[in-house]
């Protein structure tokens, strides 16, 4: 994975939940659900960049 595709996932995942949020009137527990949700689509993208840097031989925090 390359930064503008981690960057535009994020991006994406972003505008999913805050367009969301921003355009529907949710409960307490809603809002927590679409925040634990966001949470963790962040952290499974977060992994899936470590893991094309380890697959990828580069290792985390190098530039591509």
């Amino acid at each position: 994975m390359t930064p503008n595709q981690f960057w535009q996932k994020a991006t994406d995942y972003y505008d999913i939940y805050h367009g969301k949020y921003r355009r529907a009137i949710l409960t307490d527990e809603e809002l927590r659900e679409t925040v634990t949700d966001y949470i963790g689509d962040i952290m499974t993208l977060m992994s899936e960049w470590y893991n094309s840097q380890e697959n990828n031989g580069k290792g985390v925090g190098t530039n591509v």
